[in-house]
This record gives structure tokens, C-alpha cells and sequence, in this order.
């Protein structure tokens, strides 16, 4: 398998590490390269950031980038649209659903956010407060006495395909039981 190295000058390098070579370098801009996921094996799902872009933010803000790499000819696709780039705080987390088709973006005090890697949208937005960790996974039983029913939820794919957004209760609901 390959290696993907991130620099803190936005530099990507694919490393053979049977062979100790550089198979591929490209350069992401003026952004820290935080985090790397394979998304394929000749695709790689990229955090990157750079503190005081100084944007419509102000000087404060990070902005933050969720690039699509493709490290064979090195064209690179933004995953996220331009109007949530700038951010007061790095996203601290991506994290990746067990089949691959959605991603999780944590900023602490913020929701946390849903993604689409297919349809590059946003699914829906669940507010977290206090939350300090995120994980994918696990199986709600429906049947049980107390449990959410299947009325309670939208699932990713329904509020993919309605344009549900939060603000029109696309959002997940689940229910503690009793």
C-alpha cells in the first residue's frame, strides 16, 4: 500500500514505502494539512486549515477545507461549498461512515455535521452541546418498547434526496428509552 504524508505548508506526498519513493506530490495552497482518509485507493479525503484567512470571517476565523484528492493526476475537489469554509475554530475531527458514502465534520461548540461525499451536501446538522467526541456505528433497535420509531428519523439518503435542511426538522431524532 501507499502512504500519504500531510505538511503543515499544505504539501501531499504519496510515498511507496516498499520502494522509498515519492510516487506523487502536490501542493495544496497555504493550508496545514490536519488529517487524511483513503477514500479509494487512488483517492485521498483531505483536512486542511489556515488560521486568519481574513475572509468575510474577519482575521479571526479558520478556514477550513475538506478536499476530494485524486493523487494520480492531481486534481483536487472541494467537498464542502465555499460559504462554510471560515470557521471560528478548526474542525478538530473528520470522521468517515463504515460504508464510506458520509463524513462527520466536528468543530467543538458547534452541531456536528453531516456530509454527503457522493452529493457534496450537507445531510443534516445535530446539535452536540458539550460533545467532545464523535463515532460512527451501532444499530438503533426499532422494536423495542420506549425506542424511537422508524417515523422518528430521516435518513441520510431521504434528506439527500428531499434537500431537507436542519431548519426544516431534517435532523435525526432519537429518543433515550424509558
Amino acid at each position: 500500500g501507499l502512504l500519504a504524508i500531510g505538511s503543515s505548508t499544505g504539501l501531499l506526498s504519496v510515498v511507496d514505502p516498499r520502494s522509498n519513493t515519492v510516487v506523487s506530490q502536490i501542493a495544496l495552497g497555504p493550508y496545514a494539512i490536519r488529517q487524511l482518509h483513503w477514500r479509494t485507493p487512488d483517492r485521498l479525503i483531505c483536512l486542511a486549515s489556515r488560521s486568519g484567512a481574513g475572509g468575510a470571517g474577519g482575521a479571526g476565523t479558520v478556514e477550513n477545507r475538506v478536499l476530494d484528492v485524486d493523487v494520480n493526476s492531481g486534481m483536487v475537489f472541494d467537498v464542502r461549498p465555499r460559504d462554510t469554509y471560515e470557521e471560528a475554530a478548526p474542525i478538530r475531527q473528520l470522521l468517515f461512515s463504515p460504508c464510506g458514502a458520509y463524513y462527520s465534520a466536528f468543530v467543538p461548540g458547534r452541531p456536528v455535521e453531516v456530509w454527503s461525499l457522493v452529493h457534496r451536501a450537507r445531510v443534516c446538522s445535530v446539535e452536540a452541546k458539550g460533545a467532545v467526541a464523535v463515532a460512527w456505528g451501532g444499530q438503533l433497535d426499532l422494536g423495542r418498547s420506549g425506542a424511537a420509531t422508524a417515523g422518528d428519523a430521516v435518513s441520510p439518503e431521504e434528506a439527500v434526496a428531499s434537500g431537507t435542511s436542519p431548519d426544516e426538522g431534517g435532523v435525526p431524532v432519537s429518543r433515550s428509552p424509558t
